[in-house]
């Protein structure tokens, strides 16, 4: 996005990244590459979705982000339920896509996280990590062709081994 110092906007969506903190950071790197490079780096954040009201709002204060989208299951398809103005609208295709899930159901933190059913969640798709990273992966394919870049966010033990040395986590759900 940033070449021999000229400037690029960068078309960013993000899914279920709470309270949108990496668009924050992406605004933060493009200063730095301005004051490094001497490149602006400009950021148009085409929409968020999160499921949880207040977050919503708090995303819709914080950003002036067109579509704010409720549901990330919906997000695979081209019109998904928007926050603002309550009625179906276009989702944008963007080149980068800002994406976490919820971690608790494999956190080393929470007691339940080693276990082979909450492991495997995301094999099967099931429980809220492995229904929403189902989802995010299901919209990947779907808005693919102007995609570039996908930067999923999560916690560390979700790339690891169970404790138990079980490693059978099920099939994965992106297609592609």
């Amino acid at each position: 996005w940033i070449e021999d110092g000229l400037s690029h906007e960068l078309d960013l969506g993000t899914m279920c990244s709470g309270t949108d903190g990496p668009v924050l950071v992406w605004q933060a790197f493009g200063h730095i590459a301005e004051h490094l490079l001497g490149a602006r780096l400009r950021i148009k954040h085409h929409f968020s979705c999160e499921k949880k009201p207040a977050k919503q709002q708090s995303i819709m204060q914080m950003f002036d982000v067109p579509c704010v989208f409720e549901d990330c299951c919906e997000l695979q398809g081209k019109t998904a339920s928007e926050c603002r103005s309550q009625t179906k609208q276009p989702v944008p295709d963007v080149a980068v896509l800002l994406a976490g899930f919820p971690c608790t159901d494999v956190s080393s933190q929470n007691r339940l996280g080693n276990t082979p059913e909450n492991r495997s969640c995301i094999g099967r798709a099931d429980l809220r990590i492995g229904a929403v990273f189902a989802a995010i992966c299901q919209h990947i394919d779907a808005h693919k062709s102007q995609m570039q870049s996908i930067i999923l966010e999560n916690v560390c033990d979700l790339a690891r081994p169970p404790r138990d040395g079980n490693t059978i986590t099920g099939p994965t759900t992106c297609q592609s």
